[in-house]
This record gives C-alpha cells, structure tokens and sequence, in this order.
C-alpha cells in the first residue's frame, strides 16, 4: 500500500515537472518600441504625497498611524506591544512588553486597548503615537 502511493507520488510529481517545464516562453515576443514609448510618455511624480480623503470629509495619511487599526493590533497581539511599534514608540519596546509576561501579566495591553478605544472614538489620540515610555497612558 505505502509503495502504491510513493508510486503515485513519484509519477504526479514527475507530470508536474514536465508540463512545467514545457513553456511557451518563445511565443512571447517583446515590442522595444512600444516598451520605449511607454517611459518616454510616462508622467514624472515627485514628492508624491499619499493624503486620501476620507467620508468623513477630513484626510487620512499612511504616515499618522489610525487608532482603531492599533486597537485591532493591540486586541490581536498586544501582550507582545505591537500596537506600540505601530503607533511608533522605542525599537526596544517589543522586549519589555514580553519580558515583563506580556505586559504585566496582560494588565497593561488591557488599559492600553481601552485607552486607544476611547482615543479613537474621542479623536484625540495624539499623546499615545510616538509615545516611549512603557505606560502610554
């Protein structure tokens, strides 16, 4: 029975092999001219700026970090302070949060979750993005 399958195996393995190898790599041909065309027409971005308006009507920027996604971050894996590295605190912080078993035993990504809650639902969650110290609060 073992030897069957290793059989099967084998012969799967060796159609897989095959038919990957057969491409059709030579029916593609490659335009230069049209390639050119596209560079030189191209647009130029400089100082591209990733500002996208909400529905709220406000702006929402990949560099400010969003409070709801670091709540969901904190929620998931916050004994480890994740969250943390997301809102931009110490490179080091990972460290403290799990040496000190996931934050004082969860206590602290606790009150951090509820604290970035109210954050968000207040919009004044300023004081916790780059904050370094252990206690965001």
């Amino acid at each position: 029975m073992l030897k069957q399958k290793l059989v099967a195996i084998m012969m799967v393995s060796a159609f897989a092999l095959f038919t990957c190898n057969t491409s059709f790599a030579n029916d593609y041909k490659l335009d230069d001219a049209s390639i050119e065309t596209l560079f030189t027409e191209a647009l130029e971005m400089t100082d591209f700026d990733f500002n996208f308006a909400t529905a709220s009507g406000g702006s929402a920027s990949f560099n400010t970090p969003n409070p709801w996604a670091a709540a969901a971050i904190c929620w998931f894996v916050g004994g480890f302070g994740i969250h943390r590295h997301y809102l931009g605190t110490s490179p080091n912080m990972w460290a403290i949060y799990t040496f000190t078993v996931c934050g004082i035993f969860g206590i602290v990504p606790i009150v951090d979750f509820i604290v970035l809650i109210v954050g968000a639902v207040t919009n004044d969650y300023s004081k916790y993005v780059g904050n370094t110290s252990f206690f965001m609060w």
